[in-house]
């Protein structure tokens, strides 16, 4: 399995995955099956052009021979650069608990302590190399109190999230 940050020319292919998130687990995501697939073709290019290159934003995906089973985004927070956030991660169900998740969330965590290292500049005077990562996601809860609350189709994620030390 690789792992790597997405191309700007593969916005088809993002749709496609991002297609099969919602319709494996529609409560998971911010937006609906029926949302995404209304989105025309350039929102999708637009946007793996976008997470492909900015130092704001990126997403990874899992793929081997040349399928995608599993993305992850992140974004830089802009009232909070020194904090990046993890979001949109699933993994195909038939590769769950293969390592997928714990590889994509490590893809974020390299980006993430890279990105806030390479560009310290654009972080400003609150600039710390040992920053942290937000990760934010259904199922997980930064408090040890238990699972996340489900997250409603079309509703705003969870504000509970698990922080890693870089």
């Amino acid at each position: 399995m690789n792992i790597r940050r997405i191309r700007a020319e593969e916005g088809l292919r993002l749709r496609e995955l991002r297609l099969r998130a919602p319709a494996d687990a529609p409560k998971a995501f911010g937006s609906t099956l029926v949302e995404e697939q209304a989105r025309p073709k350039e929102d999708w290019d637009q946007l793996a052009a976008e997470e492909a290159s900015s130092d704001a934003r990126a997403r990874f995906v899992a793929e081997q021979n040349t399928r995608w089973y599993g993305m992850a985004g992140v974004f830089v927070l802009q009232d909070q650069p020194e904090i990046a956030q993890l979001i949109s991660m699933w993994v195909d169900p038939a590769r769950r608990r293969s390592g997928i998740a714990r590889a994509l969330v490590d893809a974020v965590v390299r980006w993430a302590a890279r990105t806030r290292c390479q560009a310290p500049s654009s972080l400003g005077d609150r600039h710390q190399p040992s920053g942290d990562v937000v990760v934010c996601m259904r199922g997980l809860r930064g408090d040890g109190a238990g699972p996340a609350a489900p997250l409603e189709s079309g509703g705003a994620a969870s504000p509970h999230g698990s922080r890693v030390d870089l």
